[in-house]
Protein backbone atom coordinates (compact mmCIF):
# COMPACT_ATOMS: atom_id res chain seq x y z
CA UNK A 1 0.00 0.00 0.00
CA UNK A 2 2.84 2.40 0.83
CA UNK A 3 4.37 1.80 -2.61
CA UNK A 4 1.03 2.64 -4.24
CA UNK A 5 0.84 5.90 -2.28
CA UNK A 6 4.37 6.86 -3.29
CA UNK A 7 3.63 6.05 -6.95
CA UNK A 8 0.49 8.18 -6.87
CA UNK A 9 2.13 11.00 -4.91
CA UNK A 10 5.14 11.50 -7.14
CA UNK A 11 8.79 12.28 -6.46
CA UNK A 12 8.19 14.36 -3.32
CA UNK A 13 6.54 11.49 -1.42
CA UNK A 14 8.69 9.09 0.61
CA UNK A 15 7.87 5.65 1.99
CA UNK A 16 9.00 5.50 5.63
CA UNK A 17 7.35 2.19 6.46
CA UNK A 18 10.72 0.44 6.83
CA UNK A 19 12.37 -0.33 10.13
CA UNK A 20 15.26 2.17 10.12
CA UNK A 21 14.24 4.84 12.61
CA UNK A 22 17.24 7.03 11.74
CA UNK A 23 15.93 7.58 8.21
CA UNK A 24 12.51 8.42 9.60
CA UNK A 25 13.92 11.00 12.01
CA UNK A 26 16.01 12.62 9.27
CA UNK A 27 13.01 12.69 6.95
CA UNK A 28 10.81 14.29 9.61
CA UNK A 29 13.44 16.99 10.15
CA UNK A 30 13.64 17.72 6.41
CA UNK A 31 9.92 17.48 5.63
CA UNK A 32 7.87 20.49 4.65
CA UNK A 33 4.95 18.82 6.41
CA UNK A 34 4.66 15.45 8.16
CA UNK A 35 1.40 13.54 7.72
CA UNK A 36 1.24 10.54 10.00
CA UNK A 37 -0.93 8.29 12.05
CA UNK A 38 -0.60 8.59 15.83
CA UNK A 39 2.93 7.22 16.05
CA UNK A 40 6.37 7.91 17.37
CA UNK A 41 7.43 9.58 14.13
CA UNK A 42 4.48 11.97 14.36
CA UNK A 43 5.70 13.07 17.78
CA UNK A 44 9.30 13.29 16.58
CA UNK A 45 8.23 15.55 13.70
CA UNK A 46 6.32 17.78 16.11
CA UNK A 47 9.26 17.90 18.54
CA UNK A 48 11.57 18.91 15.69
CA UNK A 49 9.26 21.79 14.79
CA UNK A 50 8.08 20.29 11.50
CA UNK A 51 4.49 21.23 10.60
CA UNK A 52 2.62 18.06 11.52
CA UNK A 53 -0.75 16.56 10.61
CA UNK A 54 -1.79 13.65 12.86
CA UNK A 55 -4.43 11.15 11.72
CA UNK A 56 -6.24 9.58 14.68
CA UNK A 57 -8.54 6.57 14.68
CA UNK A 58 -8.16 4.10 17.54
CA UNK A 59 -6.46 6.68 19.75
CA UNK A 60 -7.67 10.03 21.02
CA UNK A 61 -6.17 13.31 19.79
CA UNK A 62 -7.30 14.81 23.09
CA UNK A 63 -4.76 12.60 24.85
CA UNK A 64 -2.07 12.15 22.20
CA UNK A 65 -2.08 15.18 19.87
CA UNK A 66 1.35 16.36 18.76
CA UNK A 67 2.74 19.12 20.97
CA UNK A 68 3.60 21.68 18.34
CA UNK A 69 2.02 25.00 17.46
CA UNK A 70 2.29 23.96 13.82
CA UNK A 71 0.26 20.78 14.26
CA UNK A 72 -3.28 19.71 13.50
CA UNK A 73 -5.23 16.50 13.90
CA UNK A 74 -8.06 14.75 12.15
CA UNK A 75 -10.35 12.07 13.51
CA UNK A 76 -13.32 10.28 11.96
CA UNK A 77 -16.38 12.16 13.13
CA UNK A 78 -18.91 11.40 10.41
CA UNK A 79 -20.52 8.57 12.35
CA UNK A 80 -20.66 7.37 15.93
CA UNK A 81 -18.45 4.35 16.46
CA UNK A 82 -19.07 2.54 19.72
CA UNK A 83 -15.52 1.21 19.72
CA UNK A 84 -13.78 4.59 19.31
CA UNK A 85 -11.38 5.33 20.85
CA UNK A 86 -10.34 1.77 21.66
CA UNK A 87 -6.62 2.54 22.25
CA UNK A 88 -5.80 -0.78 20.56
CA UNK A 89 -3.17 -1.43 17.90
CA UNK A 90 -5.32 -4.20 16.40
CA UNK A 91 -8.90 -3.58 15.27
CA UNK A 92 -11.21 -5.95 17.12
CA UNK A 93 -14.10 -5.02 14.82
CA UNK A 94 -12.11 -6.01 11.70
CA UNK A 95 -13.25 -3.02 9.71
CA UNK A 96 -11.02 -0.09 10.77
CA UNK A 97 -13.82 2.40 10.12
CA UNK A 98 -12.17 4.83 12.52
CA UNK A 99 -9.40 5.25 9.93
CA UNK A 100 -11.09 4.25 6.67
CA UNK A 101 -13.87 6.81 7.09
CA UNK A 102 -11.44 9.73 7.12
CA UNK A 103 -11.59 11.16 3.62
CA UNK A 104 -8.31 11.79 1.82
CA UNK A 105 -9.67 15.19 0.79
CA UNK A 106 -10.08 16.09 4.47
CA UNK A 107 -6.48 15.10 5.20
CA UNK A 108 -5.25 17.16 2.25
CA UNK A 109 -7.30 20.21 3.29
CA UNK A 110 -5.97 20.10 6.85
CA UNK A 111 -2.39 19.55 5.66
CA UNK A 112 -2.72 22.55 3.35
CA UNK A 113 -4.00 24.64 6.28
CA UNK A 114 -1.03 23.54 8.42
CA UNK A 115 1.38 24.48 5.61
CA UNK A 116 -0.35 27.83 5.12
CA UNK A 117 -0.16 28.62 8.85
CA UNK A 118 3.50 27.57 8.93
CA UNK A 119 4.23 29.87 5.98
CA UNK A 120 2.40 32.74 7.66
CA UNK A 121 4.50 32.30 10.82
CA UNK A 122 7.77 32.37 8.90
CA UNK A 123 6.87 35.56 7.00
CA UNK A 124 5.89 37.56 10.08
Amino acid sequence: LAQEIVAAGGPGVRDLTGNDLRNGVLAMAAAGVAISNDSGLMHIAAALGTPTMGIFGPTSPYLWAPLNGLAATVVQDKSVLSCQPCQSTICKMNDHHCMRDIAATEVVAIAERVLSEAGARTTT
